[in-house]
């Protein structure tokens, strides 16, 4: 599969979050979900936590937590593109994405996945 499908579900995701647009949130985290079960079986350990960040962001959609859905949408919308990415800089996402979204909401989330060892070359 080409990742092109995942990463446009993900922004897609993200817009529709940023808008506080509820429904479409949900339509298109089940657009990640299918994009996501046709990965390819050595990027499991990224089919694990993206699947795990969709459940995430519905939990807290439903819970009402918009703000911190798009946040957690936000922090993973880039992981697609490190994944293919030649010059992939996990360093750098930790530092933009994952650090910054786990001060502002004391959210642990991405601590339960190994980063560096997912995008290891």
């Amino acid at each position: 599969m080409d990742l092109n499908k995942l990463s446009s579900a993900l922004i897609k995701l993200r817009f529709a979050l940023l808008n506080s647009d509820s429904a479409g949130a949900i339509e298109h985290l089940i657009k990640v979900r299918a994009a996501d079960s046709e990965l390819p079986v050595e990027l499991h350990e990224l089919r694990l936590l993206i699947d795990s960040a969709a459940n995430r962001i519905e939990e807290l959609l439903n819970l009402g937590e918009i703000e911190h859905a798009c946040a957690l949408s936000d922090a993973i919308h880039a992981l697609p593109e490190i994944a293919i990415s030649s010059n992939a800089d996990i360093c750098g996402f930790q530092k933009s994405f994952v650090k910054p979204f786990a001060q502002k909401w004391n959210d642990r989330f991405f601590d339960e996945f190994d980063l560096t060892e997912i995008f290891k070359r």
